[in-house]
Formats: structure tokens, sequence, C-alpha cells
């Protein structure tokens, strides 16, 4: 899941704001109760608003439901009644609901941040909790004056005549005291509706999906994802109205002028005392017919907008389902077997007819043979074929699709041909230097497009022509919208690393980098884990696909020993390491923590017990993340304490050591992990720190991969 928070600008949230708006002010058109009109919110919401308040408030509606207070309020008031308080509802609506969804947005994705990605999903509920509770709280500013002046419109038909002359007579008569005279009690009301609202459907999806297999999954419909989309909206409607329904039948008095003093909390128990559970919950009937409609309709109709403008907001409950979903996709593959649809294995690249220039490359880089993987990806890349590709980290994926694009490229075209996309910056730099080594003898121009170098410069290179790009998809998307990118002459497009780049965070990016290329692209997805979203995404955007795949049980890579170490308590582990540092010769090393703080704080105290180490992660500058880079590379710096940033495909040839000081969270990223110590066949040692609490992790990744992970045995500095 790393990388997968959404980097939302103030474009989206200005989107969200008005989708939520638009939202909070649109029907849910199979409401039974709407009878003559089926229009607009302010229409059905207002006539059932006026029902409940006067149920809450008049005693002549004391007993009635809402059909039957419907018809009462018809009857003795005429049609026109139950359309008072149009204005303020309408604009109420619009205000709070643009607000609160745009906040929601807003203050999940910055505590997704804080937490850290792993934490998030084990913290979740919390979250959502105090995402709702916060957007609700900033949007209730904007709600109280016009619910005020809603309430006071229904409950004194004379009052005034409308939005502005009510609002006007209110605040010069009582001013702001008399306007926000219910905001606690809102807020009483608004914040529990929002945690109904947000969470309970957060986990009506979660629910509804963890029950599906993965070929129902794979075969979802259309209608069904409305199904559920409609359902989960409908009970996290209801949820929301049982929740504040007490706060509400209290600020309806409030508004009224009349109800207990005191406190929030002497107030809700006063009024319970006094109406007992049926006054505390009268009007329930017609409130929860209001919000479950409009709570589902603002739902589908926001995940429509949203899928309209390509962005999704961070989905912490898909998180909580996708490992489940790996474990299924390729389990009938016989063991030692690649699964593919493309015969052909070329097992020598003097047979792949690869263009001189590039052959003389291949050799001057080191290579003498293919690996597996490049005798079956390279020649149905080369041929024009879309290609799916697994295989075991450090096998020479890189160089796979490096190859087969340098022998795409039409010497005579100066503008791109091919762009490959990475979920780093130094990931997608380590590409183009493969690029470039592999194809110095062709006179091919290539651009490292990335984050954090001058914008200015990687547009006037590319206007003077570069026919590869390697790059991250926020910049290279942004070299398109630019101008200074052109699409016209590309032939492929390569996802390194697949998995995490169409997880949930990049996968907005890609599709829209997708919409931006020429519908006949070539794609290619290369990965060392390809998880079943990877393959059911890819259907969106590759034609009749080669396959290659291997079998989970083959992924543990062959020359890494793996053990584990029984630190028993998370305060044990920093001594543990200590004694282990000493014992063992480090040619160099890498220390995995699952979180940015933790490797601060581990780096801060080794370096405290004078052991030399460095540390490096996302939230560091990018030329501060190079420099440190070129240490690791060149041996000046020998061990390097990270997060899952560094997991992804960097190759550092000299790691002899991994140690995961904190068992990965995503099981997928232990094959990652692991692999930065055995690179192309080398042997190398991979140690777990494990205390109680995470023998079940261990256990798991021992099932997960087929493998078997041994207790280290006392003579390991022989192994390194």
């Amino acid at each position: 899941m790393a990388s997968s928070i959404p980097d939302f600008s103030p474009k989206d949230y200005t989107s969200f704001f008005v989708a939520g708006a638009l939202c909070a002010t649109h029907s849910w058109r199979n409401d039974p109760y709407v009878a003559p009109t089926r229009r607009a919110v302010p229409l059905t919401v207002v006539a059932i608003d006026v029902v409940k308040t006067r149920i809450q408030i008049d005693p002549a509606f004391k007993g009635l439901g809402i059909l039957s207070g419907t018809r009462y309020v018809v009857t003795k008031e005429g049609p026109a009644a139950l359309l008072t308080g149009f204005g303020p509802t309408a604009v109420g609506y619009l205000a709070q609901g643009g607000a609160k969804f745009a906040g929601y947005e807003y203050w999940k994705s910055q505590m997704v941040r804080f937490a850290g990605e792993e934490n998030a999903v084990q913290y979740r509920t919390a979250i959502y909790l105090g995402s709702a509770s916060i957007a609700e709280f900033f949007a209730d500013i904007l709600l109280t004056p016009l619910e005020a002046t809603r309430i006071r419109l229904v409950s004194e038909r004379g009052y005034a005549t409308g939005l502005v002359s009510a609002f006007t007579r209110m605040a010069r008569e009582g001013g702001l005291r008399e306007l926000y005279a219910g905001f606690l009690p809102i807020l009483c009301k608004q914040i529990p509706y929002a945690v109904g609202q947000f969470t309970v459907n957060e986990f009506c999806h979660e629910l509804a999906f963890r029950s599906m297999s993965e070929e129902t999954k794979r075969n979802l419909s259309g209608g069904s994802k409305f199904g559920i989309s409609l359902g989960s909206g409908l009970i996290a409607g209801c949820a929301a109205a049982v929740l504040s329904h007490p706060a509400d039948t209290l600020l309806s008095q409030i508004n009224k002028g009349h109800g207990p003093d005191g406190s929030m909390v002497h107030r809700l128990s006063v009024l319970a005392r006094e109406a007992g559970f049926k006054g505390l919950f009268a009007g329930l009937g017609p409130r929860m017919v209001m919000t479950a409609g409009l709570v589902s309709s603002q739902f589908l109709m926001y995940g429509e907008i949203k899928r309209v403008h390509e962005r999704a907001s961070f989905s912490l409950s898909v998180a909580v389902h996708t490992d489940s979903d790996h474990r299924e996709e390729l389990k009938d593959v016989d063991a030692n077997e690649i699964e593919s649809n493309w015969d052909q294995v070329i097992d020598n690249f003097d047979a792949m007819d690869l263009k001189p220039e590039l052959l003389r490359g291949v050799y001057a880089y080191g290579f003498e043979r293919p690996s597996t993987i490049q005798q079956r990806a390279i020649l149905p890349v080369v041929k024009g074929h879309d290609v799916i590709a697994q295989a075991q980290s450090g096998t020479g994926k890189t160089a796979t699709f490096s190859i087969s694009i340098l022998q795409r490229l039409d010497g005579d075209i100066k503008g791109t041909q091919a762009i490959i996309l990475a979920p780093t910056r130094e990931l997608a730099l380590q590409i183009h230097k493969v690029v470039v080594a592999l194809g110095d003898y062709m006179n091919i121009t290539s651009l490292a497009c990335v984050g954090g170098t001058s914008v200015r410069d990687d547009m006037t290179k590319l206007r003077e022509g570069v026919q590869v790009i390697v790059g991250t998809p926020g910049r290279v998307i942004d070299m398109i919208k630019r101008g200074a990118l052109r699409t016209d002459n590309m032939k492929l497009l390569c996802l390194d690393e697949a998995d995490e780049m169409l997880s949930q965070g990049f996968k907005e990016a890609v599709y829209e980098c997708f919409q931006m290329l020429p519908s006949d692209t070539q794609v290619a997805l290369f990965s060392a884990t390809m998880p079943a979203e990877v393959l059911e995404v890819s259907k969106k955007f590759m034609r009749d696909p080669v396959r290659i795949l291997v079998k989970r049980d083959e992924l543990t890579l062959e020359g890494i020993k793996q053990f584990y170490i029984a630190v028993e308590k998370e305060e044990w582990k920093l001594d543990t390491l200590c004694d282990l540092y000493e014992t063992i010769t480090i040619t160099q090393a890498c220390i995995f923590c699952n979180t940015r703080r933790k490797v601060d704080m581990l780096t801060e105290q080794m370096l405290s017990r004078e052991f030399t180490v460095s540390a490096m992660h996302g939230d560091m500058e990018q030329k501060q993340r190079e420099v440190l880079m070129k240490e690791f590379r060149t041996g000046s710096t020998r061990v390097l304490i990270t997060t899952d940033l560094l997991a992804r495909g960097i190759d550092v040839q000299q790691v002899s050591l991994v140690i995961n000081y904190d068992l990965p969270t995503n099981r997928e990223n232990y094959i990652h992990r692991i692999g930065r110590g055995g690179r192309f066949g080398r042997k190398g040692v991979a140690i777990n720190f494990v205390t109680t609490n995470d023998v079940a992790m261990l256990r798991d990744i021992e099932q997960f991969y087929n493998t078997q992970i041994d207790e280290m045995p006392l003579n390991v500095a022989d192994l390194i």
C-alpha cells in the first residue's frame, strides 16, 4: 500500500466541494414519499423536514408519523406549508455538504499521511471517525445560522417570508448569539450524523467485498456495484439518523425557544426524562426515510462525479482485503513452472535479432546470456504485443523492458516513442541509467522526468526531442499537459512495479496518463508480484496480452537465507540489533522499518551508540535522497535504515544483509525487501526481528510464499 495516499491539489478539493454541494441538493429519485415532484432534494428534504420538526415541537402532531403528519400539514395549512424554509434548507445543505465532503477527503488523507500508510489500515476506524468529526465541525460553522433560520420559519409561520428576511431579522434581533445558539446542539447532532454517514458506509463496502469470492469480484457488474453503493448508503443513512436524532430533537426545541438550559449533557438528560424514549426519538421515522434517501443518493452521485474527474479518495477498506485477493490468482500454477500463453523461449541474445548497436550495448553491460524472464518476455514486446510479465526480484526485469524498448525505437524519429513509469524517483533514476548504458552505442536520447528537478530544464530537453522518457506519473502527466511532451509518435508505455503503479494511490494517475496517449499504444507491465487487482485493471488498457507469470511458491529468492530472531518485546529490538551489528562483518546492509518516524528514531539511537548508519525515507528532499543513494552505492555508507521506499527495485549490488527491524505489514513487500540481499543470484541473508505479537505474521509470510524461515543460527557470521 505504499505511496497510496492521493496527492490532491486545491483544484481537486474545489471539485470535491462542488460535488458534495451538488450531492446535498439532489434528490433520491426512488423515494416513495416524494409524491408529485420527484425533483431536487430541497423539495424532498424540506417537506419531510417540516413534518419531522413539527412532530418534535408541536403538541398537535404528537403521535403522528410521516404520512399522517404530512396529511395533517396539507389539510390544515395547505401544500405550500410543506416548503416552509426552502431557502435556508437549500443554501444550508449546499454549503454544509460541500464543506463536509471536501473536508472528509482532506482530513482522511492528512491522517493517513501522519499515521503512516501501513498503520493507517490498522487504525482505519479512528481515521474515519476523526476525519468525519473534524470535517463536520467546520461544515457546521456554515450550517448553524441557516439551520436556526429554517427552524424559526417552520415553527413560527408569520416570522418572515424567506431566507434573507428571516436571517436578517434574527441577526438584527439576537445577533450572532441567536444565530449560533444551537451550535453545540448542532455539533452533537451532526458529528454523530457524519460518523454514521461516512464510517458505516466505509465498513459496509468493506464487508461486502470481504464476503465475495475472487471470481465474483472479477465479474462484478455495474449493476452490482450500484447495488452495493446504494445498500451501503441506505444503511449508513439509517445509522446516521439513529445516532443523531436525540440531539436533533433537542435542537428543534432550542430553536423554538423551548428546552432546558445548561450543558448539552444536562439538556439531553432533562429532555430524556421529560419526554421519555419516545419523545427523544419523536419524528425518527420521517428522518430515517429522509437521511437514508439523502445519504445513499449523495454517495452514488459523489462517487460518479469523482470517477468522471478521474479521482478517488484513499480507500483504507480496500487495503484490508487485498492481501487475501493475492492468494487466489496463481494458485493453479504447477511448482517450478512459468505460466504463459507465449511458448517461444530464446536462450541467447544473438538469436533475438537485436540491432547490432543494441547487442553491443547488452554485452558491454556485462550480460552473457538472458535470464529466464528475458528469454520469454523480450521477443513478444519487440513484436508489438501487450505483455504482463512477472519474475523474481533481481532477475533482470529492468533490462528486459529496456532492451525491448530500445529495439522498438525508430532512430529517425526524434520525438518521444516510449514512456517508462516507476513509483519512486529513485527507481526511475536507476532505470534511466540502465537505458542509457544499454543504448550507449545507439545514439538515442532519453530523459529522467521526475519530481524534485527543474521543470524548465525538463521542458527544454523535451522540446529538443527525447525518444525515451523514464519518470514518475506526476511529472510525466505535467509535461504532457504543458505541451512539452508530445505523444504523436508514442509506441509503448511500460509500467515497472506494476502492482504498486496500479494500487489505489497511483491508479488514477496511471489512468490519466493512458487517456493522454494514442489508443494504439502498446502496454507492458512488469513486476516481481502480480496480484489479482493488476490483472483485473490491465483488462481496461491491454489488448489480448501475453502473460508470463510465476507461481508465488517460486517467488522466494534463491540464494537468500532467511532467519528470524525472537526478540519477544519491541523495546528489546535495539539491543538485539546492536549485538548483531557487533557480531558480524557487514559488506552492506539495509534495515527496514515500517514508518518514517521509526527510521528517524532508530537512526538517532544507533548514532548515539556510535554506530555508523544513514537514514532515508520519503520526507527527505530529493537531492538529499540522491546523495544518500550515491553514497550507499559507492560504499561510503554501509548501513542504510529505510522504509519500503527502498524496497521497490533499487539495485545495490553489494548488499549482503537485510534486517527487517519491523516485519512488513504488507506481505507482498517482504519479497521486495529481502530481494536487496541477493541480486542476480548472489548470496545474501535476511534476518527478521519477531516479537511475540509478530509470530502470526511470520507464519503468514511462510505460508504465503510456501517457504520456511528458521531461527538464526549462532554461526550466522559465516553465512554473510
